[in-house]
C-alpha cells in the first residue's frame, strides 16, 4: 500500500510518502525537505521485471504544484529529476504518468497566460488566467513528446465557475483565473489522451496527433459543441482521476473510471463524493454514456478536492477508493461488496491518492540497531529495523567482543521494528537481517550498549528511558505567573498555526484590495446552468 500527504497544518509538517504492508515497510521522510510535500506516490513495473517509484516534491499552492518529480529505483536511490524544460513555469503535481510501454513520464504544469476576460466583465484591461499544460517527456532523452494546452483548445465560456477569490481573480499574474484545472491525464491504446477538467465539469478525448478535441463527456456548458456526449441517468462534476479502463478492439465501447467530487467549492451537485465506472458506446452512430457502477464513502462525506480509483486490482480484481479530503480509503470486491474501510485518526491530513501494488525492496543502507538495558543486572533489549527492506524474514543478534562474534539468537520479523531481549549483559552488539531461506540480506553497524546512570535507573523503563512528562504541573503560587508567560511548549504549534491561517488569508486579502481599488471589481452576474443549488455558507 503506498500513500502521500500533503503539508496542511504545522502538526502535520513531517509529510512524507509511505509504503505499508499491514505494518509501515518504508518512509520516504527526509529532513532536508521537511517544508516541502510529497504527492502522487505511486509504484511502476516494466516488462523486463524494473521497478520505480515516482513520486511529486515540491509546494503546493492555490491548489496546484511548484516542484519537480522524482523517480526511485528498488533501492529508493534518485534516478531522474524530471524538472520544468520552460523556466517560465515549475511542474504541477497533479499528474506523474510513467509509461513503461513506450518509457516516457506524463506530467502536468499551470503556466499563467494574458485572455481576455470580459465574458467575466473584466473589461478595463487583458486579464490573466491559470492555464493547464501537460507534457509527455522521454526519459531516455529528457525531450518532449508531446504538449498540450487547454487554452489553445478550450474556451472560456466552458468554465463552470467565476473569478473569485476560491479560484482567482484573473486580475494580475500572481493571482490568476484558474478556469480549467486538468487534474488527471491518461492514454489510449492509439495514443489519444483522455484528460480531467474539474472547473468545466468535463472529460476530454485529446487527439495525438493534432491536439484537437474529439469528444467531450459531460461539462454543463460544453453541451452545445458537436463533439459534446451526453449522460444516461448520471452526472458528475469538479471530478478527478478519470482513467481508460476498457476499449474494445474498434474502439466503439470505452468504459472509464473516475472519482464525482460533486463540489467545486462555488456550487455542489450532490450531498456526497462516490467513484464512478461509466461506459461510452458509438455503436450506433450516435454517442451514449451509461452509468456501469457507484462506490460511496464508508460514512457519506463531501470531499471538495482530490481521490483516485484503482480498478480491476491484480489477483483479486478490487477496486481501491482513495477519498481525498476525507482522509480515508476503502476497497471492494468486483461485485461493489465493501472489504475495507481505513480512515486516518488526524482530521487535517488530506490523503490524495492511495494504491496498492507488488514492490520489492532492497535498501543500500545498512539495518539499525538500538540496544539498551536499565542497570547491569537487567536483560538487554535489542530494537533492529531496516526502512524500505521488504524481503527480510528474520534477525540473528549477536553480542561483540573484540573480534569475537557471540550468536545470541534468531527471532522471527514483528514489523517496521522488531524486539528481542537477551537474559544477560551485552556491551556491544549488532544484528543481521535473513532472508526466507536464512540468507544475510544486510548487517548493522556495531552499536555499544544504551545505559542510564545509576542515579535515573530507578526512573526508567525496563525495555526504554524515555522522557514521558514534557510539562510538569505548576504550584497555585506560579500559576498567576504562568498565565503571564506561558511555556513555549504550549504556545509553540499555536503560533504555527497562527501564522497558517495568515498564509492563507494574505492572497485574499490581496485579491480584495485589488477588486476594491484596481478599477475593476469581480462581476457578479456570469451565471452557471450547472449550478443545482449554491451554498448556503
Amino acid at each position: 500500500m503506498l500513500c502521500s500527504s500533503p503539508p496542511l497544518h504545522p502538526r502535520t509538517r513531517r509529510n512524507r510518502q509511505l509504503i505499508f504492508q499491514q505494518n509501515l515497510v518504508w518512509s520516504g521522510y527526509d529532513p532536508a525537505f521537511s517544508a516541502l510535500g510529497h504527492f502522487n506516490f505511486q509504484a511502476h513495473h516494466y516488462a523486463n521485471g524494473t521497478q520505480l517509484l515516482s513520486v511529486f516534491r515540491g509546494m503546493s499552492v492555490g491548489g496546484r504544484g511548484r516542484g519537480s518529480v522524482l523517480l526511485l529505483d528498488d533501492s529508493y536511490t534518485i534516478t531522474h529529476n524530471i524538472r520544468s524544460s520552460n523556466p517560465a513555469f515549475a511542474l504541477d503535481f497533479h499528474e506523474v504518468s510513467i509509461r513503461a510501454e513506450s518509457n516516457t513520464a506524463i506530467i502536468t504544469a499551470y503556466p499563467t497566460r494574458r485572455m481576455d476576460l470580459s465574458l467575466f466583465d473584466v473589461t478595463e484591461s487583458m486579464g490573466w488566467v491559470l492555464d493547464s499544460m501537460f507534457q509527455e517527456i522521454d526519459l531516455n532523452s529528457g525531450s518532449v513528446v508531446f504538449e498540450w494546452t487547454a487554452s489553445d483548445h478550450i474556451p472560456l465560456e466552458e468554465t463552470t465557475i467565476s473569478p473569485a477569490l476560491k479560484h482567482g481573480g484573473g486580475l494580475s499574474s500572481h493571482f490568476p483565473f484558474d478556469y480549467c484545472h486538468v487534474n488527471s491525464v491518461d492514454k489510449f491504446a492509439n495514443g489519444d489522451y483522455l484528460i480531467s477538467s474539474r472547473h468545466t465539469n468535463t472529460i476530454y478525448r485529446i487527439s495525438h496527433v493534432d491536439g484537437s478535441i474529439l469528444w467531450r463527456l459531460n461539462g454543463d456548458n460544453s453541451s452545445t459543441a458537436e463533439t459534446y456526449i451526453p449522460l444516461q441517468d448520471y452526472n458528475f462534476a469538479a471530478q478527478h482521476d478519470a482513467r481508460v479502463r476498457r476499449e474494445s478492439a474498434d474502439g466503439n465501447e470505452i468504459e472509464l473510471t473516475l472519482v464525482d467530487n460533486a463540489d467545486n467549492g462555488q456550487y455542489y451537485t450532490q450531498d456526497y463524493s462516490s467513484a464512478l465506472r461509466v461506459a461510452i458506446s458509438f455503436a450506433s452512430g450516435r454517442a451514449t454514456s451509461r452509468l456501469l457502477q457507484t462506490w460511496l464513502p464508508f460514512e457519506d462525506g463531501q470531499a471538495e478536492h482530490q481521490g483516485t480509483v484503482q480498478y480491476d486490482m491484480p489477483v483479486t480484481g478490487n477496486t481501491l477508493v482513495s477519498w481525498g479530503e476525507i482522509a480515508e480509503f476503502s476497497e471492494f470486491s468486483p461485485s461493489g461488496k465493501r472489504v475495507l474501510d481505513v480512515a486516518f485518526a488526524d482530521e487535517l491530513l488530506h490523503v490524495y491518492r492511495v494504491m496498492k501494488a507488488s514492490w520489492i525492496g532492497r535498501p543500500k543502507t545498512k539495518p539499525d540497531l538500538y540496544m539498551y538495558a536499565r542497570s547491569r543486572d537487567e536483560k538487554t533489549q535489542f530494537y533492529m529495523s531496516w526502512n524500505g527492506a521488504t524481503e527480510v524474514k528474520e534477525w540473528r543478534c549477536f553480542a561483540i567482543e573484540g573480534d569475537v562474534r557471540a550468536n545470541l539468537g534468531v527471532v522471527k520479523r514483528e514489523g517496521f521494528e522488531t524486539h528481542f531481549e537477551w537474559d544477560g549483559e551485552v556491551d556491544r552488539g549488532m544484528v543481521e537481517a535473513l532472508d526466507g531461506d536464512g540468507h544475510v540480506l544486510g548487517t548493522s553497524e556495531v552499536v555499544d550498549l544504551t545505559m542510564p546512570p545509576t542515579h535515573m535507573a530507578a526512573k526508567c523503563g525496563v525495555a526504554d528511558c524515555s522522557l514521558q512528562v514534557l510539562q510538569v504541573p505548576k504550584p497555585e503560587e506560579e500559576k498567576e505567573e504562568a498565565t503571564m508567560a506561558p511555556d513555549l511548549l504550549v504556545e509553540e504549534p499555536l503560533r504555527a498555526w497562527n501564522m497558517h491561517v495568515l498564509q492563507l488569508v494574505w492572497p485574499l486579502l490581496v485579491g480584495w484590495l485589488f477588486g476594491r481599488f484596481g478599477h475593476q471589481v469581480w462581476p457578479l452576474s456570469y451565471q452557471h446552468s450547472a449550478i443545482v443549488r449554491r451554498r448556503s455558507d
